[in-house]
């Protein structure tokens, strides 16, 4: 278990190498600690086979956070529309033949799993312009 949280735990430690504090200025930062330790939990839930349901409920937790940290700014719709007909697709082909519990429980992580992707991916800018002050150092646009 140890080392399959082992990835999770490194990225925990360089959230927390990286500066915490209760201002307002690391609310982006303490969401994705939380969601890290709830992925975590997750993680180590999932080495026991019956305890499957419980690691998707502290991952789907995790995801909730990670959604929550990366808000809904920009919104890019026509990103999130092929990333959430690519996962129906997918469902409608690997559902039917599960138990009833994961046909009531599979798609809502997925549509969390789905909605963490979308947000995350419509943060990154591919073609910020940068600009440079002296050779050497490059900063962002204002």
């Amino acid at each position: 278990m140890f080392l399959k949280c082992l990835p999770i735990l490194s990225l925990l430690l360089f959230v927390l190498m990286h500066g915490m504090s209760l201002g307002n200025e690391y609310t982006f930062s303490r969401r994705i600690l939380i969601g890290l330790i709830f992925s975590c939990i997750g993680d180590g839930l999932l080495v026991w086979r019956e305890l499957f349901l419980h690691g998707m409920v502290a991952f789907g937790i995790g995801h909730m956070f990670f959604i929550s940290a990366f808000g809904f700014k920009p919104l890019n719709i026509p990103l999130g529309i092929p990333m959430y007909i690519a996962s129906m697709l997918g469902l409608s082909m690997w559902l039917p033949q599960q138990a009833l519990i994961y046909k009531m429980t599979v798609p809502i992580y997925t549509a969390l799993l789905v909605t963490m992707a979308w947000r995350a991916t419509a943060r990154v800018r591919f073609f910020e312009v940068m600009t440079t002050d002296a050779p050497g150092s490059i900063k962002r646009p204002e």
